[in-house]
């Protein structure tokens, strides 16, 4: 096939895109969880029909995901996809697309074992990385059990896809391929793996056991190395300032811990300098001593004598303390709690909250605040909305007039647009039903 650059605009979506023969349509979760949620320009090497990009577009609609593939069968359903896509070798034309202010995040998800250089791509790839950028590389474990037992077997049959696929070229080990990164220029942030039937592998291991002892091989080392079918290496062009970030969580209800915990958190992982992790209070024991540390305390109910303690506990480890807490102090009051003895907020380094209303409230007790708005994570799959036969618009908020009042006539004015095709049901405001127009 020729090498040259073949751009591809972006064609009308199919009704279905087609299954590939080759590979399968498939976003890898792990490694689309470690791309950084505000990258703005990212790139997928060997991008198949862009399944990955389109997952992360979901996350970051703004951000411009950048494919590249040579199959040439695959494109056209990665340029309904991605923002741009090219149909070349990646060896041959490394850099296809104008990047004059860097990639934010460069992506080989099961590639490099393909490249007859992969050493020397990453070094040009990195050329283009912007300050602070990160490199993201899964690949297969040629150290997993399972290729292992068919060599003990007397077998290395090439397969149509997986361990043996029969276009790899290249295998690395956990170190092999932490040394290739650092070839490059890269710093190595973190190594995670993705083990399956990990208990066929402890019993392969455990059938060694008395072998690898006997060559020096400490089995349950070897286990670790064995066991995952493959390795996600993170890295990034310069070495980053570490923190460490430990939330606390009440009980999930309603939705407000995943808006307000759970996928802050997630999101926050997604930057390789951060360390967040959601855990008891009690458990808040931080193990980087040499990093800045920020315990944010979920809805924190501190009073008097025993809020003290617990804030001088998180003190003495070193924490800065950020209450997070998303409603009105009255709510606190109406329990029966005596604000002169409340330290949730003047007894915490900051607040975080989710409306400049509830900031400007809390700022009477804490000058210190920042306003997190309520967002989702991912947007739903896109689905066809065309012509339905009914689409409800469900509203069950309360105290949110000022953020509903200015959608309003928007709304309203689809409404009359669509007519019976829209249907809404509201739940306590009686405010925002009265304002529609249906």
């Amino acid at each position: 096939m020729d090498t040259d650059p073949e751009p591809v605009g972006q064609p009308e979506q199919p009704k279905h895109l087609a299954h590939h023969v080759r590979y399968p349509d498939y976003a890898n979760p792990e490694l689309l969880e470690k791309i950084p949620l505000n990258a703005r320009t990212v790139l997928d090497v060997g991008c198949a029909q862009g399944a990955l990009g389109e997952a992360y577009l979901r996350r970051n609609p703004n951000a411009r995901v950048l494919g590249i593939d040579i199959d040439a069968e695959s494109i056209p359903h990665a340029a309904a996809r991605l923002t741009e896509v090219v149909c070349a070798d990646v060896e041959a034309n490394p850099m296809p697309f104008a990047v004059p202010d860097g990639i934010d995040c460069i992506i080989y998800g099961d590639v490099l074992e393909h490249m007859k250089d992969p050493w020397a791509l990453l070094q040009r790839h990195v050329e283009h990385l912007a300050p602070g950028g990160t490199i993201l590389v899964c690949m297969p474990n040629v150290e997993h059990w399972s290729l292992v037992l068919r060599l003990l077997q007397g077998n290395f049959d090439y397969e149509d896809m997986g361990l043996l696929d029969r276009t790899h070229l290249r295998w690395f080990t956990p170190r092999t391929m932490a040394a290739a990164l650092s070839e490059a220029g890269l710093e190595l942030a973190d190594v995670a793996s993705r083990p399956i039937d990990m208990e066929r592998a402890r019993q392969f291991t455990q059938a060694l056991a008395p072998g690898l002892r006997a060559i020096g091989v400490d089995p349950a080392e070897y286990l670790n190395r064995a066991g995952p079918l493959q390795f996600i290496w993170r890295a990034r062009k310069s070495a980053p300032a570490r923190m460490l970030i430990n939330a606390t969580m009440l009980e999930p209800q309603g939705g407000v811990s995943d808006v307000r915990v759970i996928e802050p958190v997630r999101a926050l992982r997604t930057d390789s300098a951060v360390f967040a992790e959601i855990m008891a209070e009690p458990d808040m024991r931080p193990a980087l001593a040499e990093v800045p540390k920020i315990a944010i305390l979920h809805r924190p109910l501190l009073l008097s004598d025993s809020g003290l303690d617990r804030l001088r506990k998180l003190l003495r480890h070193g924490y800065i303390i950020v209450s997070e807490f998303d409603d009105h102090p009255i709510f606190i009051e109406q329990r029966g709690v005596n604000l002169d003895e409340l330290l949730t907020f003047k007894g915490v380094h900051a607040v975080q909250t989710s409306t400049p209303g509830l900031a400007d409230v809390l700022r009477a007790e804490n000058p210190e605040v920042m306003i997190f708005p309520n967002a989702v994570f991912e947007l739903p799959e896109i689905r066809n909305f065309a012509d339905p036969d009914q689409l409800t618009l469900f509203f069950g908020a309360i105290n949110r007039s000022d953020d509903w009042a200015p959608l309003m006539p928007g709304l309203n004015e689809v409404a009359r647009a669509v007519g019976k095709r829209l249907r809404f049901s509201v739940v306590h405001d009686k405010g925002f039903f009265d304002a529609l127009e249906t």
